[in-house]
């Protein structure tokens, strides 16, 4: 029996751990509100419309620049993001889900952590042609990002209260 609820738990906390990353970079750093207003809009994109319309929204999010430290931090939120959702695909605890992505596609690393530029074509062609496979992957690959987005946004909401008692 696969405990889903750890696995999305676990890169929810992944996807709030750009607040902390990003704390000390002045201008860059990615606040609570920030985090929890990218997540909300993608789980609501993905929830719409799907699991390929979430990624094109959120790489439409994600500023091309030269490097991460050059990056916006709303970019960066997404960068976060994207790659969370595609290393849970990854995760040894998925393989056990029946998701019919082959061994290339389990291996496969279409982004690489703090990656840029961010290669959004290769990012797209692997989410339109690995992930949606069958109807069971899709359904079981939606339920996964719904749930870690879910998780995500419920941190980034407990985490701002904190950050604004850090600020005062």
């Amino acid at each position: 029996m696969v405990n889903l609820e750890r696995i999305t738990a676990t890169y929810a906390q992944s996807i709030t751990k750009c607040i902390k990353d990003t704390e000390n970079n002045g201008d860059n750093k990615i606040t609570a509100e920030m985090t929890e207003n990218c997540v909300t809009k993608t789980l609501g994109i993905l929830q719409e419309n799907g699991i390929y319309a979430s990624f094109v929204y959120m790489l439409s999010r994600i500023k091309t620049a030269a490097n991460l430290a050059n990056h916006k931090p709303e970019s960066h939120c997404y960068i976060y993001i994207v790659h969370q959702l595609i290393t849970l695909l990854r995760d040894p605890g998925t393989q056990n889900l029946g998701l019919v992505l082959d061994e290339v596609a389990r291996n496969e690393t279409p982004i690489k952590k703090g990656e840029i530029p961010i290669k959004k074509g290769k990012i797209l062609s692997y989410v339109s042609q690995k992930l949606t496979n069958t109807i069971d992957d899709v359904l079981i690959v939606h339920k996964l990002f719904e749930q870690t987005l879910i998780f995500a946004r419920y941190g980034a909401k407990a985490l701002k209260p904190l950050q604004e008692e850090g600020t005062n």
